[in-house]
């Protein structure tokens, strides 16, 4: 699965259209105090799959349309489907006639959908064949990238916008890192 290398390419993409030229930086091996978080992340992932695979079963199983399955989606996706299909009867302003089924079935597929990337996303952990991936795509698109095995990225970045003697200047610091 390559979703890691599409991804990157398309934010690339998304940068240099806006004359942005990214240096990527990988965090460095964790630390001992960052355990506690990594088992947390272990336990997120576990739960997601589960999730997943619940939700993959209630799809297996439906053998009509989704939206008659609704009753045994997880209570927050009823809910969702449910405020969508209400939204559509108020743009309909005809409160006499029901939503049709089509529209229905719509909805529920697309927050379904929705659903299960997200989880899939949750499922992910991030292993060094995923980084030496992305390594070796900055290195044939010729992107600059650092990696410092004792270091964690977001200490490299803080150095790089107080550092002076720099062939660039560092504008903009992006990233998804949440601890």
């Amino acid at each position: 699965d390559n979703q890691h290398i599409s991804g990157f390419l398309n934010l690339i993409a998304k940068l240099r259209s806006f004359d942005v030229y990214p240096i990527f930086v990988f965090d460095g091996k964790p630390s001992k105090h960052k355990k506690k978080k990594l088992n947390s992340r272990r336990k997120t992932r576990e739960k997601s799959w589960k999730k997943k695979e619940e939700l993959d079963k209630i799809i297996a199983n439906s053998t009509e349309d989704l939206s008659s399955s609704i009753e045994s989606l997880p209570e927050n996706l009823q809910l969702e489907i449910q405020n969508k299909i209400n939204e559509e009867e108020d743009k309909s302003h005809d409160t006499y006639q029901r939503i049709n089924p089509k529209i229905i079935e719509e909805i529920t597929q697309d927050i379904i959908k929705k659903e299960q990337v997200k989880l899939s996303k949750r499922c992910v952990k991030k292993t060094e064949t995923h980084y030496q991936d992305l390594k070796d795509l900055f290195d044939c698109f010729n992107l600059p990238y650092i990696h410092l095995e004792d270091e964690e990225a977001d200490t490299v970045c803080y150095s790089l916008c107080l550092c002076e003697d720099l062939d660039f200047e560092v504008n903009c610091i992006l990233s998804n890192d949440m601890d």
